[in-house]
């Protein structure tokens, strides 16, 4: 009976010396130490999340403000290209008005022939010979040239040529 009750007291003594490995779970005070030490890194863990919850609040606001800046932007530039092309609109409309009179008012060329034969028309003095040569050459210019002509001037922005 000796032998076992040595056997028991030398097995008990050799179960409690063996390590844990949840750590050393038979001492309560490495239990505090093990609980603090995780709840001081629960505390830093949050710190860092707040921290960063801040960071991402204010890259949200930085580009709302941007998105806002590229808005009005557009906007600016959608206002002027509007009135740009307002201009532009307008310049063909008095283009087209002249296309219209000249339209109306267009002689063909055996028209002319024939007014000049019975000398209806009347010829230009001296003094108007060059504002007349110029007339002449938009007169004698079809309706499609000066158009296509008014065209290329408005897109070269040669406005007062154009007209």
């Amino acid at each position: 009976m000796n032998k076992i009750i040595i056997g028991c007291i030398v097995s008990s003594v050799v179960l409690l010396a063996e390590p844990s490995v949840y750590g050393n779970s038979g001492s309560y005070a490495s239990a505090g130490k093990i609980a603090k030490k995780n709840q001081s890194s629960v505390i830093s863990l949050k710190q860092e999340v707040a921290q960063l919850k801040q960071d991402i609040e204010g890259l949200k606001s930085i580009v709302e403000g941007l998105s806002l800046t590229i808005n009005q932007m557009q906007q600016k530039q959608a206002s002027s290209g509007t009135s740009s092309s307002q201009a532009d609109q307008k310049l063909m409309q008095d283009l087209g008005g002249m296309i219209d009179k000249i339209n109306k008012n267009y002689v063909s060329k055996a028209e002319l022939r024939k007014a000049l034969k019975s000398g209806k028309v009347s010829k230009s003095n001296n003094s108007n010979t060059k504002v007349t040569k110029k007339n002449n050459s938009l007169e004698k210019a079809d309706s499609s040239a000066l158009y296509s002509r008014g065209v290329r001037l408005v897109k070269q922005k040669r406005y007062s040529m154009a007209k």
